[in-house]
């Protein structure tokens, strides 16, 4: 059943991978941010009375992930974290990624993208973390979580 009302974040979750079928989550993921954008086209003329006039031109879309660096789980097995992106970034090649809840009726957002940076954090005695943004390229498409 779809969420009601007011979304908590923490039921958010970003995946990414090679293709839809081998895609996981970020793991120790703490926030994500999904964005939306459209350029526009300046047709400005002598009819325009001093004023700006403007068409649509594209839209893009882009995402970007913070969370906690770790290379290993509590049990010592392989996570998708830091290391997963920066060796994905060093190929250049476009990822698959996909956010949403996972609640069955809510609303996903999925498509490919490029890792446009990443950077790891380490400040005294506190927690490493890392920030990454993804660039699409093409179309987002919307889907219902089955």
């Amino acid at each position: 059943m779809a969420t009601n009302n007011v979304m908590n974040g923490t039921i958010m979750v970003f995946k990414y991978g090679t293709d839809h079928t081998t895609n996981d989550a970020l793991a120790f993921s703490t926030s994500a941010s999904l964005s939306f954008s459209m350029d526009t086209r300046d047709i400005s003329n002598k009819g325009s009375q001093g004023f700006r006039e403007l068409l649509e031109a594209q839209m893009s879309w882009s995402l970007s992930v913070e969370g906690l660096y770790a290379v290993k789980d509590a049990n010592g097995g392989t996570i998708k974290n830091y290391n997963a992106l920066l060796n994905l970034l060093k190929t250049r090649t476009a990822v698959y990624v996909e956010i949403g809840t996972g609640v069955s009726g809510d609303s996903y957002y999925y498509g490919d993208a490029f890792i446009t940076s990443l950077e790891k954090t380490a400040p005294m005695e506190d927690n490493i973390t890392f920030s990454a943004s993804f660039e699409g390229t093409g179309a987002l498409s919307e889907s219902a979580q089955s």
